[in-house]
């Protein structure tokens, strides 16, 4: 199914590491928050072909909504893409090599692409939990305020 959305077959590259949102190596575990690029078509495919009465931690029928309104695009690279997906485009930029120089010390990268593409996804990451820190401050579409909810919750 996702070769036919992708073009490809595999999913990640020996010697590539996958971004996470975090990430405790001593647990083995991988915690990946669901922004808006996760609501792809490849992902409604998926979550379409789970079983009904599958136990989940969510609503499958609103993320496939939710991945039919969003449409987000799948940022996994073509192989005929030349190693651009097709939100990417090759430009031309001043960058001020000292900022450039802390940055890659601070998220640990190496080179130039690496570092700005990293620096991006964490300005990203951070509004993103900016944004999940104020929804739950104001319980903002959350029914985490009623009882019966907060109940089950705990189970």
């Amino acid at each position: 199914m996702v070769e036919g959305f992708r073009g490809q077959s595999g999913f990640a590259t020996f010697g590539m590491p996958l971004h996470c949102d975090f990430y405790a190596p001593d647990w083995r575990l991988i915690i990946e928050y669901d922004e808006r690029q996760h609501f792809t078509a490849p992902r409604a495919e998926a979550l379409s072909l789970y079983p009904d009465g599958l136990p989940l931690g969510f609503q499958r029928d609103e993320w496939i909504s939710a991945c039919r309104a969003i449409k987000a695009h799948d940022r996994m690279v073509n192989k005929h893409s030349a190693g651009y997906t097709l939100t990417m485009k090759k430009t031309t930029l001043q960058i001020d090599e000292e900022l450039v120089s802390r940055a890659r010390e601070i998220l640990q990268t190496k080179g130039l692409q690496a570092t700005v593409q990293r620096a991006l996804e964490e300005v990203l990451a951070l509004d993103a939990r900016r944004r999940a820190i104020e929804q739950l401050r104001h319980l903002d579409g959350l029914d985490l305020d009623q009882p019966e909810i907060r109940a089950e919750a705990w189970r």
